[in-house]
Order: structure tokens, then sequence, then C-alpha cells
């Protein structure tokens, strides 16, 4: 083991920059870390080997990789190691690590992320989510959050004390937001909403306040697919100014905190509360406009009576006169005797006149009053009729939505299922003489079969059969 030492020193004396993945990494806050390096071809393991971080080296190595790349070090990623070659004769060949260049990290870290987005943007999932309606009232919210979280606290504080005295139904659907249980955990919280049988107007993703670190979950690919494809609107407050993360740009809103996300809904009902009053003035202006047109329309008929009544009266004095004058010819006594007849009967005439215009005020009085009823019974059932129209078509539009964003949902489900689709995420169909292979029973040695993947077909002999049992 002495000479075998000797060589492995002599032979590997320097230090080497080496690419490898992190297939597991442990260890103590304090004390040693212990990584499992693998590489890999085609998604196969042709190499592994051991690497130790010495606890005298790790705060200043593990240091400076967090504060450039803002992550933490975790199973799958690519680092670039300088390492040299150590041989104990009770635990074998193993490596000890030297240095982790976080150039090296921050760009497969980029690289990872554009091919999340491109695919996302492929499926047709990087806008998905925004094609939804967002309702102009925004009142049953399911959130995802740590209950503990000081964001979630905020965020439920500024709607619960807002300064319209709005009120909020929400539903906590708890997660773990950081970590590398995080894209899991929010994953189960949004199918949880999902088969909810209760309908909410938006679900909010929010996370205030701690550290930047480990805020790659929101950039899993399985996790924001199915974030995509919710019944519902998404909301972000995830609190990470700096950069923008995948959850973010597959939302259909991205606020920056948890409380800009409450201020948004609560400003949003504010704005429809002040369209509702809006349209209730028009109504009501509306129906006053109206009511003084029939009014006006009311005194002109009046008017017009009042005039031809003192008209007729006009004319039959005027009648009166004529006839007087003509009786004037004749004798005097039955000119006399006529005026007196006359006068009586003009007397008798303006007395029936008043009468007959007392009479005809007062039927003009209730006519008004019944039109000014009939006019204000019509204002209210008008706006009755209008609130009740405009409640359907809120609950039709509610349930149009609804049933939209489901079908939108079911069609995405339908092109997943294409084959070529399936094809495409690494599944193939074995074929012998053309028919598809599901009972391997039916196969034997030397059969030529044939396999179709994404990229074309593969002709093969089967030379050995092992069944899944054995």
């Amino acid at each position: 083991m002495d000479e075998f030492h000797l060589v492995i020193r002599s032979t590997f004396d320097s230090t080497y920059w080496v690419v490898a993945e992190v297939a597991n990494v442990s260890g103590s806050a304090q004390g040693h870390m212990y990584f499992e390096l693998v590489e890999k071809q085609d998604q196969q393991i042709i190499a592994k080997a051991r690497a130790n971080l010495w606890s005298y080296k790790k705060s200043q190595i593990i240091g400076a990789f967090q504060d450039i790349t803002q992550e933490s070090i975790k199973s799958g990623m690519k680092l670039l190691l300088q390492l040299s070659v150590e041989f104990h004769s009770v635990y074998g060949l193993s490596f000890q690590i030297h240095d982790i260049d976080p150039a090296y990290s921050l760009g497969e870290l980029e690289r990872q992320r554009q091919e999340t987005i491109k695919q996302l943007e492929s499926e047709g999932l990087l806008d998905f989510n925004k094609q939804y309606v967002l309702n102009e009232v925004v009142r049953n919210i399911a959130v995802i959050s740590s209950k503990t979280a000081a964001g979630y606290q905020d965020f439920i504080n500024q709607l619960t004390n807002n300064e319209y005295g709005y009120t909020f139904d929400t539903q906590l659907f708890k997660a773990t937001m950081q970590g590398e249980k995080a894209p899991k955990s929010i994953f189960s919280a949004i199918e949880k909403i999902d088969r909810s049988k209760k309908y909410f107007d938006a679900v909010v993703i929010i996370r205030g306040g701690g550290s930047n670190l480990d805020l790659a979950c929101f950039d899993d690919y399985e996790l924001n697919a199915r974030l995509a494809q919710s019944f519902f609107p998404v909301l972000t407050g995830i609190g990470h100014e700096r950069d923008t993360s995948i959850t973010d740009m597959i939302a259909h809103t991205r606020l920056k905190t948890p409380t800009a996300v409450a201020s948004f809904i609560i400003d949003r009902n504010h704005q429809f509360e002040g369209e509702l009053e809006n349209s209730f003035q028009f109504i009501s202006n509306y129906s006053l406009d109206y009511i003084h047109q029939q009014q006006s329309l009311v005194q002109q008929w009046t008017d017009i009576m009042v005039s031809n009544i003192e008209r007729k009266l006009t004319q039959a004095e005027n009648q009166l006169k004529s006839t007087t004058f003509l009786i004037n010819k004749g004798s005097i006594n039955l000119i006399h005797e006529n005026n007196i007849n006359l006068k009586q009967q003009k007397a008798n005439l303006r007395m029936a006149s008043m009468r007959y215009r007392e009479q005809q005020k007062y039927e003009l009085k209730h006519h008004i009053s019944k039109l000014t009823f009939a006019c204000t019974n019509l204002q209210h059932k008008q706006l009755e009729f209008l609130a009740h129209k405009k409640q359907e078509i809120t609950n039709t539009t509610n349930y149009t939505e609804k049933e939209n964003n489901k079908l939108n949902y079911y069609k995405h489900l339908l092109k997943l299922s294409d084959p070529q689709s399936i094809l495409n995420r690494g599944f193939s169909i074995t074929r012998k003489n053309g028919k598809a292979i599901q009972d391997l029973s039916k196969l034997k040695l030397g059969d030529k079969i044939e396999t179709q993947i994404a990229q074309g077909r593969l002709h093969s002999t089967i030379t050995k059969k092992d069944n899944n049992n054995e």
C-alpha cells in the first residue's frame, strides 16, 4: 500500500480543475463537507468519485460561492472544482477540494434557466396564465405561503386593515417557500387548490423576508409548468427584487412584495367601486332629467288648455257685443231686457268658467301627482332591473371565464397526449411486423423489431429477454 501511495503522489503531484455534477452533498454546519461527484453521458453515470472539503477551507470557499451565485450547493448542480488526488490505506482513493469557481456555476445556472424558459415557451405555457381574465372584484383568494412567514402576516394585515373597509375570504395552502423541498411543496399546494370545489378569484404566491439564497425553486420547470396551467389567475409577491424568477414570468400579474400584492387587490376593488358609483350617478341623473321633461310637458299642456278657455270666453264676449249692437237697432226695451239677460248670462258664464277652470286646475294637479308617482316607481324599477341584469352579467361572466379556463386546460392536455409530443418527452414505441408490442411473451430470440423515437426509427434483433419480475 505504501508503494501504491507513493505512485499516486508522484503521478498526481499537483491540483487539477475538473467539471463534475454533484450527486450528493452532506456534512454539518461547522464541520467538513462530503461530496459524491459523478460524470454523465446521455444521462448515464460513467464515472463516480468522493471529494472532501475540509472545515478550515469551507467557510471561505462556500461563502465566496454563495455571495457571487446567490445559490447554495445542492444535488444536480454542475461545478468547476480545483482538486488534488488523495489516497488513504483504509478509505481508499478520493479528492480534496481546494477551490470552486463560482463564475462557471453562474453560467451553468443561467443556461439551465434559459432552457427552462425556452421549453415553457415552446409548449405555450410562458404566457398561458396571462390569458385568464382577472375579475374586477377580487375577494376569494387562495394563498400559497408559509403560515409563520412575515410576508404572509404582512399580506393578511394589509388586506384586513384596508382604508375602504373591504372584506376578503382568504384560504392558506401551506408550503415550503425555499430550498430543495420547495418545488414539490408548492406543486402539491396548487394541486390542492385546483382540486378544491371552492371558486377562487386568484391564487397568490408570496414569500417575504429572508435571504435570496435557495430561490432556485422558482425556476423549476415542473413547478412553473403546473402553475401556468392552474384554473385561476396567479399573482406573485416573492420579494426577489434583484432578479425576475421564472415563476414571476409565467404569472398573470407579478408584484415585488406581499404588501404590493395586497395593495394591488385593494386598489383594483376600489377602482371597480368607483366605476359602479359612476354608473349609479348616471342612472340617477338620467331619471331626474326624464322627470323634469315630463313635468315640463304637463305644464305646456296646462298652459294650452287655459289659453283655449280664455280664447273661447273672449269669442263669446265679442259675439254678445255684436248681438247687442244689432238688437239696439230694434226696440230699446228689448235691448234693455236683453242687456239684463246678457249681463245675467255673462255673470253665469263667468261663474261657470271659473268653476271649470278650478276643476281643470284640480284635475291637472291630480294628473301631475300621478305622473310624478309613476315616474318615481319607474326610476326604482329601472334601478332594480339594471342591478339585477348587472348581477346576471357578472355571474355569467364568472361562469364563462371558469369554463373557458377549464377548456384551455383540457385543450393543452390533449396537445400533451399527442403521440409525437409523447415521443418528444423521451418515450418510444416498439413494433414487430408493423404492430405495437404489448406482450413480451409473443417475442422470441432472433426476432427483428423496430423502435420508433422522436428523431426516427431503430431496427434491432432480440438477443435476450428479461421479464419485469426477474
